[in-house]
């Protein structure tokens, strides 16, 4: 299949070949793909879509088997940055536009890196703050910054609704967007406009002057728009699966996973030509369970999974991961053990702390973590991260967790998508939340979407035919054929399911009748968690008001703008050169 970013740069991009020099801080890079589904790469079994880059960095590294984000894409995001649990920063909910924001009170690990001396790079998908310049990339400890602040957009143009979403550091970037793209239906746009290609090239960049000799270490954070709403991808590889995928908007989500795919090897080998591949720590995750069976006009897949995007059901909460590079003293294994998105803030800056070599116990860890924050920075408490370094490189063999918050709230509360505990064998899911959405084609989003015997039977096998299922990670028996009768958080939002998710990974019993001793154990641990949750709105309120950010005329464009962090509107700053 053509890589198309390598056709469309060979002659635009010359890399030099540089040796760095030997450095006492590894390079770390942090790769994040949007809203792709536990089945939707050919490491855990499918045979669909063919992941051949991802999967060379899977196999040679640490493939994350029970790796746990939040069901929704901010609060990830939130969450990798701060390594806090939403439980206490109240981010449980999209931050589209002014609606929220990450709160101030906490630094981020781009704070962090930058006290230890790296070249901090932010590239893709924000998403945590845009009302003000202060929640944004550049004033939340990063060097440099080029994507867009916001939660979705078009893959071409860069608008978001009425305007473009799309900055390069401070400067609102107009010359990169195909405005005149028809869709689809046509591939008249040039392929070097597509977001993955920009987001790509300008990781190529960074990862070239990190080769510089006596360069600083790189942090980057590489945050692809890809495989995120709307389905678009360039016409070539659309078209190259029409044999294999029948069903039109799958087959153009497959082809927005081989952009990403495609864009994942070329940023491998720009590591290799700049001679920092070797000396690099990499991480590879989804934000959330995928969106499926039409969910958010999407079609991602999770099978055998239960549910989606946006749910607490695994199939929104154990996502795609896997640990690659420098310092992995065990490669080429299958890691079991619980791993939470919180973590990588604390195993990742304690790894640029101490070195990759380093073992120390977790109170040595946690202290040279600390000491890169601010004396008054709100303490770590119950929930939030731990730092996993030793488990993930091979020093011991079982993670340090033993349990899994997804999300918790105050008692009788609403707010955001419900409460889920996982500890040891056992789950325990509630469905309180407000925000827990419905839309899928069959409009709920709690049942088995894509493979034999579905919940939705207009879309069953759309991903997954019988004869690949003995080649999937994830093995379990054909799923009910009911989605509400035998499961007691279906009939009401206060009553608990249990689940043994060792044995039952896609959740077909609920044992909540049967299992009474047990579950109202796991309910006591969970009320420890309820009492120390905030509540989203408050602890998100923008207060930028509602005019912030706006929009405003550049170059005859509108663009999307935060306010200066006085709530003012000032003239946009001119666009910055020529985009790559």
């Amino acid at each position: 299949m053509t890589n198309l970013l390598h056709v469309a740069f060979v002659v635009v991009l010359s890399i030099s070949i540089h040796k760095s020099h030997a450095l006492d801080r590894p390079h770390i890079v942090f790769i994040v793909s949007d809203d792709l589904g536990f089945n939707d790469v050919s490491f855990h079994g499918s045979s669909q879509i063919p992941t051949p880059n991802l999967d060379a960095l899977a196999h040679n590294g640490v493939i994350l088997s029970h790796y746990f984000v939040q069901p929704v894409c901010s609060p990830t995001r939130a969450t990798f940055a701060t390594g806090r649990h939403v439980i206490h920063t109240g981010v449980y909910d999209p931050m589209n536009g002014g609606s929220g924001v990450l709160s101030l009170n906490f630094s981020l690990w781009s704070n962090g890196f930058k006290s230890l001396g790296y070249r901090t790079a932010a590239i893709g998908k924000w998403h945590i703050g845009m009302s003000s310049w202060q929640y944004t990339p550049l004033e939340r400890g990063f060097d440099s910054y080029y994507g867009y602040l916001g939660g979705a957009e078009d893959y071409w143009t860069h608008f978001s609704g009425p305007a473009i979403d799309f900055f390069d550091g401070r400067h609102p970037v107009t010359n990169a967007s195909c405005m005149n793209h028809p869709g689809n239906a046509s591939n008249s746009c040039p392929v070097e406009y597509y977001s993955a290609n920009l987001f790509t090239i300008r990781a190529m960049q960074e990862i070239e002057l990190a080769g510089q000799p006596g360069a600083a270490p790189l942090f980057m954070y590489l945050a692809y728009q890809s495989v995120h709403s709307p389905d678009e991808a360039p016409q070539e590889l659309i078209d190259s699966f029409e044999a294999t995928i029948p069903n039109l908007h799958r087959r153009t989500f497959a082809a927005m996973v081989t952009a990403l795919d495609q864009s994942i090897g070329n940023v491998t080998a720009a590591m290799k030509r700049s001679g920092i591949f070797d000396n690099t720590l990499l991480v590879f995750s989804t934000d959330n369970g995928g969106p499926a069976d039409n969910f958010n006009e999407n079609m991602a897949c999770n099978w055998p999974l239960r549910g989606m995007k946006r749910t607490l059901f695994e199939g929104g909460v154990r996502g795609v991961g896997f640990v690659h590079g420098v310092g992995l003293q065990r490669t080429q294994w299958v890691a079991d053990g619980y791993v939470h998105a919180a973590d990588w803030f604390h195993t990742l800056l304690r790894v640029g702390a101490l070195g990759v070599d380093s073992n120390v116990d977790a109170n040595v860890s946690a202290a040279a973590v600390r000491k890169l924050l601010p004396a008054n920075e709100p303490p770590f408490e119950l929930g939030d991260g731990v730092d996993v370094w030793n488990y993930l490189s091979g020093v011991t063999g079982a993670s340090p967790r033993i349990e899994v918050l997804h999300e918790s709230h105050q008692l009788g509360s609403d707010d955001g998508n419900g409460n889920a505990l996982r500890v040891g064998d056992l789950k325990v899911v509630i469905r309180t939340g407000r925000a827990w959405s419905k839309g899928c084609a069959i409009g709920s989003n709690d049942g088995w979407y894509g493979g034999p015997g579905a919940s939705d039977p207009v879309s069953a096998a759309y991903c997954v035919q019988a004869e690949d299922l003995p080649k999937y990670t994830v093995q379990c028996p054909p799923p009910p054929k009911n989605l509400t009768e035998g499961f007691a958080c279906e009939q009401d939002t206060v009553s608990p399911c249990l689940f043994n998710v060792s044995a039952d990974p896609c959740e077909h019993v609920d044992l909540s009748a049967t299992h009474t001793t047990e579950l109202q154990s796991i309910l006591r641990r969970l009320r420890e968690y309820q009492a120390g949750s905030v509540y989203g709105p408050s602890a998100t309120h923008n207060p930028d008001g509602p005019g912030c950010p706006y929009t405003t005329t550049l170059n005859g464009v509108k663009v999307f703008m935060p306010c200066d962090n006085n709530g003012s509107h000032p003239t946009p700053p001119p666009p910055p050169p020529p985009a790559p």
